[in-house]
């Protein structure tokens, strides 16, 4: 195997790996936002909370809670949407990695050895 295959072999592995380590923050951060936004759908709603007697008084605090959780909600979708297109970017970066390696070993294969 000659010097030069080495050489460009260890950096598109290089290469490779450093595009797919840039994806653990996005995919935590991923997580992160999808479990909120869970935790906001399994709130209780204005009609929930009226079935268990409990509007009363308290039905601008519930007005107030879900224009809060709706706003909060939109909020959640928005920094969603702004890590999906980041992953998006990310995935096709790692795309011309993977293939530039393979690329790298498929030349290198086929090439007559000196």
């Amino acid at each position: 195997m000659s010097e030069r295959y080495k050489k460009l072999t260890a950096l598109a592995e290089l290469r490779w790996e450093r595009s797919r380590a840039e994806f653990a923050p996005l995919l935590q951060k991923e997580r992160q936002l999808r479990s909120a936004l869970e935790e906001l759908r399994r709130t209780p709603k204005k009609d929930d909370l009226a079935r268990a007697g409990f509007l009363g008084t308290r039905l601008g605090f519930l007005q107030s809670w879900e224009k809060w959780t709706s706003q909060r909600q939109q909020e959640l979708n928005q920094k969603l949407a702004l890590v999906l297109a980041d992953k998006e970017e990310l995935r096709e970066k790692a795309k011309t990695e993977f293939g530039r390696r393979e690329a790298i070993r498929i030349i290198f294969a086929q090439a007559p050895r000196k």
